[in-house]
């Protein structure tokens, strides 16, 4: 239990400490930095939201379309839509949090512009000072000093936790954010460079097998059966050509184009994740635990015991 008198050295001390929070809330600096780290960390919500707006956009152009490759009105069919349907899901949560992010750096904005205002740093100067010359002839009532402390905290918690919280992003969250961004802005230019078309090759584009040379009438009439059975052995041999060859080529296209959208898709989700604990830690964990910490720490039970 502190003593009911303390010691000239610890009143000098309390007093100091007093004055200079007073010189602190005054000082512009402090809340430009705090400021700046709020806008910092809107601009990248907003950069991130609309990310995730213009994936999802990439996404939803190809809902519904179908790539076929079809030889001769034979093939197979792929559904693009399907390949990013639990991608598109993702996103669209994604960008609903992006958006709530946002709004929680703006109301984290609206707050700091309150605290920091000018009315505020008049209330914590006239408070600090009539408790410091009531503390000084040891008649520092209890109720004042609350008052001073809320007022204290008014002034400087936003700053405060705006600064620690850009500065734990700065050193531990940056790097996944950025490569979060990355990885979101590239899925989007490689969901939009893919350009599905169906690939259809006709009778009628097939090349007119020549028929050899007839000398006369009488010879082609006689050489007739002969001449059918080539024809017909040349154009088993075309249509197993179109059917095979190029329907694997085509398919393996189409495979390897699919591959790269499955694993684009996949690196797109994991980043998001990332951006989600970034996002919620700057906006919601670490600002919470810091308005904790900043409770604990704030010199209340000094003051309220100095009396």
């Amino acid at each position: 239990m502190p003593p009911d008198h303390p010691t000239p050295v610890r009143r000098y001390a309390i007093i100091a400490a007093v004055l200079l929070t007073v010189l602190c809330s005054w000082y512009g600096p402090i809340t430009e930095r705090a400021r700046a780290s709020v806008d910092d960390g809107l601009q990248r919500s907003l950069v991130s939201f609309a990310s995730a707006r213009a994936l999802n956009g990439a996404i939803s152009f190809f809902q519904g379309t179908e790539v076929s490759a079809q030889p001769l009105g034979v093939g197979v069919t792929f559904s693009v839509g399907e390949a990013l349907d639990p991608l598109n899901d993702l996103v669209e949560s994604f960008s609903s949090l992006m958006l709530m992010s946002s709004v929680a750096f703006g109301l984290e904005k609206l707050l700091l512009t309150m605290g920091s205002n000018t009315v505020v740093s008049a209330a914590v100067t006239t408070f600090a000072l009539a408790w410091i010359v009531l503390f000084a002839q040891g008649r520092a009532s209890p109720p004042l000093t609350r008052f001073l402390l809320v007022l204290i905290f008014v002034r400087f918690v936003m700053p405060v936790t705006m600064i620690a919280s850009d500065q734990v992003f700065q050193h531990w969250l940056s790097g996944d954010y950025a490569e979060g961004q990355i990885a979101l802005d590239t899925t989007t230019r490689e969901i939009r460079a893919f350009e599905p078309s169906a690939v259809t090759t006709s009778d009628a584009e097939e090349p007119a097998t020549n028929a050899p040379p007839v000398s006369s009438p009488a010879a082609a009439h006689e050489d007739a059966p002969g001449t059918l059975s080539r024809l017909w052995e040349a154009a088993k041999s075309k249509a197993a050509d179109l059917t095979t060859a190029p329907m694997a080529q085509m398919q393996q296209a189409m495979l390897a184009q699919y591959e790269a959208l499955a694993q684009a898709s996949d690196r797109a989700a994991r980043r998001m994740v990332d951006l989600i604990v970034v996002f919620l830690m700057q906006t919601l964990v670490v600002p919470l635990l810091l308005l904790w910490l900043l409770y604990r720490l704030l010199p209340g039970r000094t003051l309220r015991h100095a009396r």
